[in-house]
Order: C-alpha cells, then structure tokens, then sequence
C-alpha cells in the first residue's frame, strides 16, 4: 500500500514545515506517482509516531501476568499516539523472571497490528530499597547471581534495565549489561554525584523518571538530580504529568537541559482499565484523580494517562513549541534506544511511524504504514482510495 499525505504541518526534528509525505512498503518514501490511499490533512499537524519508554500494563493487568496485557497495550496505545513502546516489569520476585516467557510474549506480538513492543525494560530489581518507590522491598536483591541473569539477559528480549549504581553488585551488573548491548539507566538511586559520573563511565546512559525515586534536591549535596541538570550528565526521563512533578519542576528541567529531556508515560497496569482499586507490583493500590496510589504508605504508584496527555502537559507547563514537545516523546526516546536510523522522524527511509493531531488530540496513527488508529471522521472525510 502506498500513501500520499498532502496538506500537513510535519513537526519533526523539533521543527514544522508545511510539505507533503508519502510512505511505500512501510517506510516514508520520495513523491510517488500514484498513491492507493490519499490523506488530506490540511489544517493538521503530522508529527512521528510517539515512543514510550515504559509502562507496566492495560486494561488492569500487569504484562508480566498475561500475555493479553500486552496485546491490549498493542491494540489501544495507537489511540494515544504511541506506534513502539518499552513493556516494562517492575521488580518481581526472582523466580518469576524467565526468559521462555518474555521472549513468547514478544513472538506473539508480532502477529498483533498495533503499536510495536521493542523489547523488554527492567525496572528493578536492583535497587536502593530507601527510594524503593512502589517496589516491594523483599524482591529486591542485593547480590547478583550471575549465570541466572546471564540466561535472562541472552534472550535478546531486554533492551533496557533500571538499577542504582550505588548497590554492592552494581559494579558486576554494568559490564554484563554491556556485553549483552542493554541500555543500562540509573534509577532509584541515592547516587551522589560522583557515584553518578562513575556510573556513567561504567555504561549508564540514561536516568529513569528524574526526581521520582530518589532524595530531594539539596542545594550542598546536589546528587544525581544536580549532575543531570547542572553538569548535563545524561539524558532523563521524566513523569510531567502535573501530579509526579509540579510544573516549576517541569519547567526546570526545560530550562537547564531541553534537549536531555525524554518523556514516558510510566503508565500503570490501570492504563485503560475501568477498575479503581486493585494491585500494582504486589501492592494494594487504590486510583485518585490521574494517578495510582498504594493504600499501606499512601505514596505515588503510577499513571494513568497516556503519552499523548504527557506531550500537551509539557508544553503547557513550559510553553514550549508543540514540536519541541514532540520530539521528546518520538526522537530523543529512539536515540537513547539507539534505534534513531529507524525510528523517531519523518525522514526518507524511517519506519512509517506517524500521528495526525488535530489542535492536541490524536485523530488518527500510522505504524509501519499501516492506519492502527483513526476517528470516524478523519476515515470519512480525510481519506481516498484509489480504484
């Protein structure tokens, strides 16, 4: 199938510019003679598809229980503007980490038409118990038991795991990671900012959800949260949601390290499920306003947004461009995957990973040149087939 997209204001590589796109065999492509499907997108703006670095569920399952978790995520994340994402399991006990399993899941997926699941990422379960978060603190662990995480790290299925540098076995974790080519992010960490920049000599390339899972701010022990934003150490997730950060924090962020900055949705398991109440990463949970809370210690567990509602609060909250916005939850999110050269702009060659927007809704998502997502309207009144 071949499309032809006229009329739109693409917002790629942080910039918009009103031209056409075509896409052919699943990848965008130079001007084509004749398009199977034509789409009028005036007035809209056209921006890549939406990459989120990690949630742990939908519909109230965790991925880690159910396959069917994963394919729902696959089938609805479209409608929030997201074509790949990063399932992600938080720590779970030991035993429960196979790789016949998670590599299933992942197989299975791909006969799913949906958002694209890349890999696996490990919240956990290597981290500092004192900014454990949601985490259970009996799963995890201190040591490492090497030909176990040897079998699971093999597979191929994980692209990306979170742990604390600061730990005893951190030290034997990060050349692991390496060997296998695992994108290794500091998270829940008391990590100073020696103990950072260590870590970042060791392999880390990334810090998941800044300020969430960590000590505060000191202005005489700055840690990692200063190393990031002062001395731009590495680039960082964060949660702007309104609810995990305050817009001054947000905008903080923005203005001391903009292009450090990738968003994720950390979205819960309650993702898309009507359920208030339930579990979350063996804790009881309970839901209030747009996010998950745990009932014991009355602590964030989550979100409950989607990563489409992250772009609209960034920019609201920084007065960035919408572009700006964007390509913090598209094109930063693919470099630090290193996965750039496929994924992440409207560029000749990419994969045909792309969102309409009409103002700030998603009306409509392609993956892989395929529709996975549009409203009623835009199929009856945007769209053109050829005889």
């Amino acid at each position: 199938m071949t499309i032809s997209i006229t009329g739109a204001h693409v917002a790629s590589s942080g910039e918009i510019q009103k031209r056409d796109v075509f896409i052919s065999n699943n990848t965008f492509a130079p001007a084509v003679a004749k398009a199977s499907t034509s789409i009028d997108a005036t007035g809209l703006i056209l921006s890549p598809g939406l990459i989120d670095f990690q949630l742990y569920g939908y519909g109230g399952k965790e991925f880690c229980d159910d396959a069917e978790a994963l394919f729902s995520a696959q089938k609805n994340l479209p409608s929030f503007g997201v074509t790949s994402f990063l399932p992600t399991l938080g720590s779970l006990p030991k035993e429960k980490y196979k790789k016949t399993w998670m590599l299933d899941f992942l197989e299975r997926s791909k006969r799913i038409e949906g958002a694209e699941p890349i890999g696996w990422h490990l919240e956990g379960p290597f981290l500092n118990p004192v900014v454990r978060g949601v985490h259970k603190d009996v799963r995890l662990l201190k040591s490492l038991d090497e030909p176990f995480w040897r079998e699971i790290f093999s597979s191929g299925a994980v692209v990306a795991m979170t742990l604390a540098p600061e730990i005893t076995c951190a030290k034997y974790i990060f050349p692991l990671l390496k060997e296998y080519g695992i994108i290794p992010s500091i998270g829940h960490t008391s990590a100073g900012g020696d103990v950072a920049r260590a870590a970042k000599n060791y392999g880390a390339s990334f810090v998941t959800h800044l300020f969430n899972g960590m000590p505060s701010f000191h202005h005489r022990r700055p840690g990692i949260i200063g190393e990031v934003l002062g001395n731009k150490l590495l680039p960082f997730s964060i949660i702007a949601d309104g609810v995990h950060l305050s817009d001054e924090t947000i905008r903080m962020c923005y203005k001391c390290y903009p292009e450090g900055i990738v968003l994720i949705s950390d979205a819960s398991s309650f993702l898309g499920a009507k359920t208030t109440e339930g579990e979350f990463l063996g804790e009881k949970v309970r839901v209030r306003g747009y996010a998950l809370y745990c009932l014991a210690e009355d602590k964030l567990a989550g979100t409950l947004v989607g990563l489409d509602q992250m772009v609209r609060s960034f920019q609201k909250a920084t007065g960035c461009s919408f572009a700006f916005a964007v390509q913090a939850a598209s094109e930063r999110p693919a470099e630090v995957l290193k996965i750039g050269h496929k994924k992440g702009k409207i560029a000749l060659g990419l994969d045909a990973d792309c969102v309409f927007w009409q103002g700030e809704t998603v009306i409509a998502t392609i993956g892989r040149g395929k529709i996975l997502y549009a409203t009623k309207e835009f199929l009856q009144q945007r769209m053109r087939h050829s005889a």
